[in-house]
């Protein structure tokens, strides 16, 4: 009894001493959370005093210092490709090759967890035109200019509509990211940096780009996993508050970062021994069994014990219709023992395994093929061990689900019913609910154990953290909306090339009424939105009344008067520069590539231009130049309308003739109906035209020449329109203060490739205008129109020395086609066959995306709102309209058609 006595006593006084001890703390932590409100953080954003969830004890540089002195940086790795419903599954192997080849001794986390999604900057740029439509529009209805109001009023209908969908669904959509975690304890910042620096190469050589965060850009992606309960609607009532302060005044006093205030980032940056740990942990959690619970929120909590099987792609864990995306956290610690003690405890056990078979089978025992197949593995292991090829890494693998409070029986029998079907074997957080949850979240107090818990290289792959990933990537380029249910679109965003944004550049292939017309108006009014500049070459005049609506101009290329064939644009730069160099050659070579494309149609049918007709003609294009005070390598003395196809001729009637009769005659008895005063056609090819290209959105007709008979002019007029759009779009970039980028849209793009000087000319410009902030998209029905289009550059003889068009253009948006051009498709791009049935029978507005760099596809669907579709929608009757009021009236042309 005594004994009891004592112990009760005890307890008693160490109860008590507990106590005191809580209300000192208490007290110091209230003077502390006291001060903090002062500064300017809202109470409910304060740790109460019992929470000491977070280690963080100071920043140092670009890096987090922990309370035991270790040293932490946070990385968010960038997917390959980023969209809805994809994974990029290629990767796998390259992420366990990272894995393994971890120093011994290193430690990571690995983090797949849903974040904010940072929406602001886009919304921000939709509110920003919206606000200056505005002012144009209250601006016209005081002028009375009644079109200049309708028009702008439209603008800004569009930006509202975009933007208001962009918050909506960008709070709610499912935006998972994936986070490394590097701790290293007893290391310099120095030799830290260094091996992160080994760290970016490793993931770069694996096909991956981890991007490692600062501070200011980490702290608001912690404060989001530390409250899990905040989640979207916080997001979204900040960007709509941020949004319309914008669209309606210019300017916006709320912060743009969701989560963490400005002020609150300021004050942990500036003080985070006093600030962090306070400013990260939730105002309120409380330990529940198996969970923790929020204010209206619960978190269940899970560790994975057994990899004996095969561990599941993480997608697996996200539920059969991705219910669990957005609330799912999966969080693992990856340990790399050092090679020569996995080795020594390798040797070991399988000696000791052998003895005991040695010892059952003089016994007479029956031999086990279970032990056997141990003793194979370990045998296995000590050799990747000793050579340093495989060595098991220790993995530590919590989950976390978090769900309402008022749905936890339900959701814990229906997600543990998820992980079953996964093949996990599990063990709920029972006994230690909160320890798990600070080991699940990055910087918290790590309880961690593993306990020979052996993964080798193929388990690795299966935990690929971009498995899964449902994420918009604003700062990538836009591709459009994609139906996610409950009349909710989510947006679509992909980066083409491993470790860079999008490349500009692309080709939509699809046949009539497959919806690449749609997809591209809808791409127009989206860059219109955004502020951007877009030049829309339209030869079946289906673009110009989606510029009516947008506010944007209509131009006619050819015009009643005709055109100058000839088009030498000056750019003051300097000549021997490297960016006057490249000018020039592209500009010239444009030039000449329009005079033999030219010269090709006047022969007729399919005929080629001989290798001595080219350097005749390019011969006399120089003597032209010289005689008008033009100097063909000094841009500076280059004028728009200084040569013209009436120059060349005479070069070659007069001067040149003498050089070879027999085929200069020939030369000049073809262009001279076209190129002689007395000719029909003179006027046509020889007067200068001035397009106003200063618009927004601008799209470029070429008259009515699709309905004449005379077949030359829709090429010609479509290079015509290709070179002073890209050559105004340069222009655009070196002489304005504000960089804008510029899309150069060409619909029926095959009408324009007739000839190896035109195919030349636009690889060139695929290749070379990304330079200058100007993305090129073509627009074709088939792909035997760009096999054909790479012939004529192999008929030419080039192909060896110039970029082919399909190995430039980096990505390809396949819509329906006839079955014969989808197995081309699937044939020139190395997709497998059975890709080919679900391009022939796509739907309108289903595509699969094709990267030619990486072989990488990705279905998607480019849905947009009701709202929208009238103003898409192509409409035939119009079209018929536009026809016969060309044949009624008559074309210029046709009467000379028989010439």
């Amino acid at each position: 009894m005594l004994v009891y006595v004592i112990v009760l006593g005890v307890l008693i006084a160490v109860l008590v001493g507990l106590v005191v001890t809580a209300r000192i703390r208490a007290k110091r932590l209230a003077g502390a959370d006291t001060q903090l409100g002062e500064a300017g953080l809202p109470d409910e954003l304060v740790a109460r005093p019992t929470e000491n969830l977070v280690d963080v004890a100071d920043i140092q540089g670009q890096f987090l210092v922990m309370d035991n002195g270790e040293l932490v940086a946070m990385a968010e790795i960038d997917p390959v490709l980023i969209a809805s419903d994809s994974h990029p599954s290629g990767l796998d192997e390259g992420f366990a090759r990272v894995m393994q080849a971890l120093p011994p001794q290193t430690q990571m986390q690995i983090i797949s967890m849903p974040v904010p999604t940072e929406i602001g900057a886009l919304t921000e740029r939709y509110a920003r035109h919206g606000c200056n439509w505005r002012e144009v529009y209250q601006a016209a209805q005081a002028a009375g200019d009644a079109a200049t109001a309708a028009a702008c009023q439209r603008k800004y209908y569009c930006a509202a509509q975009i933007g208001d969908m962009l918050i909506n669904v960008g709070g709610r959509s499912s935006y998972r990211a994936a986070y490394v975690v590097l701790t290293r304890a007893k290391v310099t910042p120095a030799d830290f940096e260094l091996e992160l620096q080994h760290t970016l190469a490793a993931f770069a050589h694996a096909g991956m780009q981890i991007r490692f965060l600062p501070p200011e850009e980490a702290l608001p992606r912690l404060w989001y996993a530390y409250n899990p309960d905040h989640g979207a609607q916080l997001v979204i009532e900040q960007a709509a508050t941020r949004f319309m302060e914008i669209a309606t005044t210019g300017d916006a006093t709320t912060p743009a970062m969701a989560g963490m205030t400005s002020t609150q980032l300021e004050h942990a940056l500036a003080d985070p021994a006093q600030f962090i740990k306070r400013v990260l942990a939730p105002a309120q959690v409380e330990e529940g069994e198996a969970c923790v619970h929020f204010r209206g929120h619960s978190m269940l909590l899970y560790f994975v014990t057994d990899y004996r099987t095969q561990l599941p792609r993480i997608e697996r864990l996200l539920g059969a219709d991705g219910r669990y995306a957005n609330r799912l956290i999966v969080s693992y610690y990856i340990t790399a023992p050092p090679a020569d003690q996995v080795a020594l405890q390798a040797r070991k056990a399988s000696a000791a395994k052998q003895a005991h078979q040695e010892i059952a089978r003089r016994m007479g025992t029956m031999q086990s093929y279970k032990q056997a197949e141990e003793v194979i593995a370990i045998e296995q292991t000590r050799h990747g061990a000793e050579t340093e090829k495989n060595i098991p890494r220790l993995l530590g693998l919590y989950l976390g689900l978090v769900v309402p409070t008022a749905d936890l029986a339900a959701a814990r029998s229906e997600f543990e019913a998820v992980l079953q079907s996964a093949g996990l074997l599990f063990v709920p957080a029972k006994w230690a609910a909160l320890a798990a949850w600070q080991t699940l979240l990055p910087l918290g107090q790590r309880h961690h154990h593993f306990e020979d818990r052996n993964v080798f290289s193929a388990n690795l792959a299966q935990l690929n953290p971009l498995s899964g990933m449902t994420l918009f990537e604003p700062e990538g380029e836009f591709l459009g909306f994609s139906p996610a249910g409950g009349g909710m679109f989510l947006p679509v965003a992909a980066v083409r090339k491993r470790g860079a944004k999008l490349t500009p550049g692309d080709a939509l292939v699809g046949a009539p009424g497959s919806g690449k017309s749609f997809t591209l108006k809808y791409w127009i009014t989206d860059w219109v939105a955004r502020g951007q500049r877009v030049i829309v070459l339209d030869p079946k005049l289906e673009f110009g009344p989606l510029a009516d609506v947008l506010g944007g101009a209509r131009l006619d290329a050819l015009g009643g008067d005709g055109f100058n064939l000839f088009r030498f644009d000056p750019y003051p730069v300097q000549p021997e520069s490297a960016l006057g160099k490249t000018l020039r050659d592209m500009t010239y070579g444009d030039n000449v590539a329009a005079l033999l494309a030219f010269y090709a149609a006047l022969k007729g049918g399919r005929a080629r231009v001989e290798a001595i007709e080219e350097t005749y003609l390019e011969k006399a294009l120089q003597t032209a130049m010289r005689q008008q005070g033009m100097q063909p390598d000094d841009p500076n003395t280059w004028t728009p309308d200084g040569v013209r196809l009436h120059d060349v001729y005479l070069v070659l009637a007069q001067q040149m003739l003498p050089e070879n009769p027999a085929v200069i005659k020939v030369m000049v008895a073809i262009l001279e109906q076209y190129a002689d005063q007395t000719g029909q056609y003179f006027a046509r090819y020889n007067t200068p035209v001035d397009l106003d290209l200063d618009n927004q959105l601008v799209a470029i007709s070429f008259g009515l020449s699709q309905f004449s008979s005379d077949l030359k002019l829709p090429a010609l007029a479509y290079h015509l329109a290709l070179r002073i759009a890209a050559q105004h779009a340069i222009r655009t970039f070196l002489f304005s203060e504000d960089v804008v980028p510029c899309h150069i849209v060409i619909d029926e793009a095959s009408q324009m490739l007739i000839n190896a000087g035109l195919v030349e000319s636009v690889t060139r410009m695929l290749s070379l205008l990304p330079a200058y902030n100007i993305q090129l998209h073509l627009a074709f029905q088939d792909m035997h129109a760009l096999e054909r289009a790479d012939r004529l550059l192999t008929e030419k003889g080039t192909a060896g020395t110039t970029n082919t068009l399909l190995g430039t253009i980096p990505a390809y948006w396949l819509f329906r086609q006839e079955p014969h051009s989808a197995q081309k498709a699937c044939e020139i791009l190395q997709l497998p066959l059975r890709e080919a049935k679900l391009i022939s029978t796509a739907a309108p507005g289903e595509c699969l995306l094709a990267f030619t760099a990486n072989q990488f596809r990705l279905p998607l669907t480019i849905g947009v709102p009701e709202a929208f579709h009238e103003i898409f929608r192509t409409d035939p009757a119009a079209m018929r309209q536009i026809v016969d009021q060309a044949v009624s009236r008559g074309d210029p042309l046709e009467e000379g058609a028989g010439a």
